[in-house]
């Protein structure tokens, strides 16, 4: 991917975030951004360290982890954005499939059985409590979802990103 395209893809997580302020009033963008950086560091740093067919099966994996960290949040947070994430994504289904993986059941919109399974979306929403919910995810297997979750997870713990400020956001710790 060429530095113009992630420009290109980090303007638009920041139109999608417009007018969103975490909880330091920094603005929302800059959390995707982050996990994007992050989930794009530990798949390289992975891929030094072993020689696996997933690396060769995927050379443009770096990419699209970054691409999927920078929209993890898109599809919860801005209602109705779908069909214009998919336009952004040049319809990759694996990509939306990705998307569709991280986002909440109760946050999915109607198009969601094009990317999922009627057995994955159940598992989904029969899963209580949000450890289930990562266990689901990992059991489907999707590496870069699976990868973005974590790297969300860790970034959503750093104690300054806590709606108490001083203590960790015990949900992702």
């Amino acid at each position: 991917m060429q530095p113009k395209d992630r420009n290109r893809y980090i303007s638009q997580i920041q139109k999608h975030h417009e007018g969103q302020f975490d909880t330091l009033k920094a603005p929302y963008w800059l959390h995707p951004y982050r996990v994007a950086l992050e989930a794009e560091g530990v798949l390289l740093s992975v891929q030094q360290k072993m020689l696996h067919p997933f690396f060769e099966e995927n050379p443009d994996a770096a990419d699209r982890i970054f691409v999927l960290g920078l929209y993890h949040d898109v599809i919860e947070d801005v209602p109705g954005s779908l069909p214009t994430v998919a336009k952004e994504l040049d319809y990759d289904f694996d990509m939306l499939r990705s998307l569709m993986l991280l986002t909440k059941p109760s946050e999915w919109p109607p198009e969601v059985e094009k990317f999922l399974s009627d057995e994955e979306m159940m598992r989904f929403r029969l899963a209580e409590t949000y450890v289930e919910k990562i266990m689901v995810l990992i059991s489907i297997g999707d590496v870069y979802s699976i990868i973005v979750k974590l790297c969300d997870n860790a970034d959503n713990s750093l104690f300054w990103r806590s709606k108490t400020p001083g203590k960790p956001n015990l949900k992702y710790s």
